[in-house]
């Protein structure tokens, strides 16, 4: 089963990038990296195609922080990756489906 999902307008979102946007904006790369079990470049690679898709950048890189500091946009983007992510786990799960 892939991780994108679609419509009929051709709309892809890439659920794993979601959820390592996540883990970074809620941590960092270095701990996405070891939690996923993925190289940092993987990391970086994830978040910057999923910024890509979506045309806006998610992340403030000119803020030199040991901390993620998000962009107004990836505050929203992180609220809704939370909610979507929450679905994807209940359908994957059949909670509420039955």
């Amino acid at each position: 089963m892939s991780n994108r999902l679609y419509c009929k307008r051709g709309i892809a979102l890439d659920l794993q990038q979601l959820q390592t946007f996540q883990m970074v904006a809620t941590g960092s790369f270095t701990r996405a990296a070891a939690a996923l079990g993925y190289s940092q470049s993987n990391i970086t690679h994830q978040v910057k195609a999923l910024e890509q898709r979506l045309g806006m950048q998610l992340l403030d890189r000119q803020c030199f922080s040991k901390r993620t500091v998000l962009t107004n946009a990836g505050q929203r983007v992180l609220e809704y990756s939370q909610r979507i992510l929450d679905l994807a786990h209940r359908l994957v799960s059949k909670e509420g489906l039955e």
